[in-house]
């Protein structure tokens, strides 16, 4: 079988046995002689020009750098480090800026496929194709089992994948964000990180990628909108808009940085022990105010306490973190330079109790984040 790697062997000889005898056994070659013809195959006027239109959409993505940049901004740096060419695979700042897909040899991660595969190697293309012909095309896709069956998927690509979020992650390369957070001064413990790294970003294109990229996408999904008004739901979803609001209040839930990041501690980075996440109410819209506070840290341990709101000032999460609270490692040339242990600072964790009232407060909805100076609690 076909793996990341290339061609594989079976794991055995019996389950590649066993594979290939359910092929004969299924004959897809076969095809029933009384079964109607099908539209779709049988209207190649329209449906032959329906996929071509599709096929050069979905090609002109895969071809584009906006979305090979999209892909390598967040995939790169998510993979454990295995298998060769690290760089070309786990570090987005060592990889060329002009990657192609081609030189990514492994999905980089889950997330990143569902958000950026299914928009757009299953729904891009969908809508733009019935342009100008929606009337037709629905009709055909209507009346036609291979065309109903092509809409199933489409929705149920549509229903996990969201835009917004796309849209949302690129927010967090824009330099004017991070540069706003200390702005109103109610965040002195995080202003130098965040003016370094509004700085840095200054010089980075990614907020640019994923706003044209996302922009692209919204323009297919508004044209995919008024196809699929046109054709039958078969499996409508009860409640989809709640059920989607209540996943957004999860995600919130751990989509900020730890508020440790607040107190002026040296650190490097606060690996999750345990999260629980509590959903007491539906949100009334897609807008949460969040806010999330420390209180201790103690024996290399912290915890993270966070409420979400909705803008009518119900309560509708709950969550507690458990996070790991380890000491920055030392510095490259102090760990190299000799044999003898460093002197710089240990990566074993702090063992020390101390009152740590930070909290980051935000009102969070699914393009952008927006800081807030008042407390989200009132």
């Amino acid at each position: 079988f076909q793996g990341g790697d290339g061609y594989l062997f079976f794991g055995t000889p019996e389950l590649a046995l066993a594979t290939l005898t359910r092929f004969a056994e299924l004959a897809p070659a076969r095809a029933d002689a009384d079964a109607a013809p099908d539209p779709f195959y049988r209207r190649t006027d329209l449906s032959l020009d329906f996929y071509r239109a599709i096929r050069r959409v979905q090609q002109g993505y895969l071809a584009s750098a906006t979305y090979a940049r999209a892909v390598t901004a967040f995939g790169l740096g998510l993979l454990n480090e295995t298998g060769s060419r690290k760089s070309r695979r786990q570090s987005d700042l060592a990889a060329d800026r002009t990657m192609s897909l081609r030189q990514i040899r492994a999905i980089p991660h889950n997330a990143v496929l569902q958000q950026l595969g299914y928009p757009v190697n299953v729904i891009a293309g969908f809508g733009t194709a019935a342009d100008g012909n929606y009337e037709a095309i629905a009709g055909l896709l209507r009346d036609s089992h291979r065309g109903r069956q092509l809409v199933r998927l489409v929705r149920a690509a549509n229903a996990l994948a969201s835009i917004k979020t796309v849209a949302a992650y690129g927010e967090l390369f824009n330099s004017a964000y991070w540069a706003s957070r200390p702005y109103r001064g109610d965040e002195e413990g995080i202003a130098d990180a965040c003016l370094a790294l509004a700085e840095y970003l200054t010089k980075d294109d990614r907020t640019g990628v994923y706003r044209r990229f996302a922009s692209r996408l919204r323009v297919d999904a508004l044209k995919l909108h008024k196809l699929l008004a046109l054709i039958p739901d078969e499996a409508p979803l009860a409640g989809r808009e709640q059920v989607r609001r209540t996943l957004g209040v999860l995600q919130a839930s751990d989509a900020f940085p730890p508020t440790i990041l607040n107190a002026d501690i040296p650190m490097a980075w606060v690996p999750t022990v345990e999260l629980t996440t509590e959903v007491r109410a539906r949100p009334a819209s897609e807008w949460l105010a969040c806010t999330f506070s420390t209180r201790f840290i103690q024996g290399g341990y912290l915890e993270e306490d966070g409420e979400m709101w909705d803008e009518q000032g119900t309560l509708v999460a709950q969550s507690r973190q458990l996070a790991l609270m380890p000491r920055p490692p030392a510095s490259r040339k102090a760990r190299t330079a000799s044999a003898k242990p460093s002197k710089g600072p240990s990566t074993r964790v702090y063992s020390m109790s101390c009152p740590a009232a930070c909290a980051n407060r935000v009102w969070i909805t699914g393009d952008f984040e927006w800081s807030m100076g008042l407390p989200m609690t009132a």
